[in-house]
């Protein structure tokens, strides 16, 4: 957790910085479409990299099932009585 934390708080020093020089030398358009283009790249990445290490469970036991149904059944009821109030 610290890792990225770690990561985390380098980007949030560096890409101002880097962002910035980029504006100046390149303009703020190409700027744009650069951190448009690396963003793109990394949620490619990341999806890559998720679908790999996450796997759904193969099957839900019966007793989870039930509290999921009574939950979405007790969520629809309050918002059908929120909407009516409004």
């Amino acid at each position: 957790m610290r890792i990225m934390k770690c990561g985390a708080d380098a980007a949030a020093v560096l890409t101002p910085i880097i962002v910035s020089m980029l504006a100046l030398s390149l303009g703020w358009r190409t700027t744009f479409w650069v951190t448009s283009a690396a963003g793109f790249m990394w949620v490619v990445l990341w999806f890559a990299l998720i679908r790999r290490r996450v796997k759904p469970p193969r099957e839900l036991s019966r007793q989870s099932a039930d509290v999921i149904e009574i939950e979405a059944r007790g969520a629809s009821k309050r918002a059908a009585s929120q909407s009516s109030v409004e």
